[in-house]
C-alpha cells in the first residue's frame, strides 16, 4: 500500500524494535486501536513517517509496498507484516520484544527514517525492500522460518 502522505524524519539514538508495531505488547506500546490513530487520524488523511506518540516517544512507521506479508532486509533478516506496515519504536529492553517476529536494533547516534519510491523502507542502517519483485520483475520468494528477534549493534552492521 503506497501512501502519498510520508513523512521522513530522523529519530534519537537508542534501542528500538524494527517490525510490524502491531507485535509489540500493549505494556510498550498501550492500546493498539488507539495507537493507530497516528496513522488513521480522524478526518484526515492516512499519514505515515515519524510521529510522537502521547508519552512523547518518537517513532516511525511506513506502509509497506503491497501491504502484508513476509519482507527481508538486505541482511536477509525476515519481517512478519499483518498490519500492512513496518516501523521501529524505542524499547528500553530487547526481552520485551522478544516474541514479536522483528528484530531489537541499537542506534548509536541519531539515525533518518524514510520510504522511498520502490518499497524500500529504510530505518537507519536497516533497508527492508517490501516490494515483491527483485526490481527486474522476477518475483521474490522468501522462506518462512521461525521468528527469531536478534539484536544487532549498529557497531557490528556493516555500512
Amino acid at each position: 500500500m503506497r501512501n502519498e502522505n510520508q513523512n521522513p524524519g530522523t529519530l534519537p539514538p537508542g534501542l528500538y524494535y524494527v517490525g510490524d508495531l502491531c507485535y509489540l505488547p500493549e505494556e510498550v506500546i498501550g492500546d493498539w486501536s488507539e495507537f493507530c490513530n497516528h496513522f488513521y487520524p480522524e478526518d484526515k488523511p492516512e499519514q505515515s513517517g515519524v510521529f510522537t506518540d502521547k508519552n512523547g516517544k518518537k517513532f516511525a512507521n511506513f506502509n509497506t509496498f503491497y501491504g502484508d506479508g513476509l519482507f527481508e532486509d538486505l541482511d536477509e533478516d525476515v519481517y512478519y507484516v499483518d498490519s500492512g506496515s513496518i516501523g521501529c519504536y524505542p524499547i528500553e529492553s530487547s526481552e520485551l520484544a522478544q516474541d514479536c517476529d522483528g528484530q531489537v536494533v541499537a542506534f548509536e547516534e541519531e539515525f533518518d527514517c524514510e520510504y522511498l519510491e520502490d518499497g524500500t523502507i529504510r530505518i537507519g542502517f536497516v533497508e527492508i525492500y517490501t516490494g515483491y519483485n527483485d526490481g527486474d520483475g522476477d518475483w521474490v520468494e522468501i522462506e518462512e522460518e521461525d521468528a527469531e528477534v536478534t539484536l544487532t549493534e549498529a557497531s557490528e552492521v556493516s555500512q
